[in-house]
């Protein structure tokens, strides 16, 4: 199969891999949605969504669970993001 095909088009493979923390920082951004107001939508203090954003805090499924409620990306994509950042930095 050549790359960047997928088996099963809702499975998350990415040729690059990239920390959940810049990704959630790029939509932040895009959004124009300001730390604190992430933190408020998120229910999570500041430094703890600092500490998501910076790759300190791993993306559990209760905080991917809060991610797809907040900003409307299924917590499958975060739980797979995650897990396929810390993979790469073995």
């Amino acid at each position: 199969m050549p790359d960047g095909l997928q088996k099963n088009k809702n499975e998350y493979n990415p040729d690059k891999v990239t920390s959940p923390g810049d990704t959630i920082k790029e939509i932040l951004e895009e959004k124009n949605i300001t730390v604190q107001e992430f933190s408020l939508s998120m229910g999570l203090t500041i430094p703890r969504i600092l500490g998501i954003i910076k790759n300190i805090e791993s993306i559990s499924e209760n905080i991917a669970n809060r991610l797809q409620t907040t900003l409307d990306i299924p917590a499958a994509f975060w739980i797979t993001k995650e897990k396929l950042y810390r993979n790469s930095l073995n």
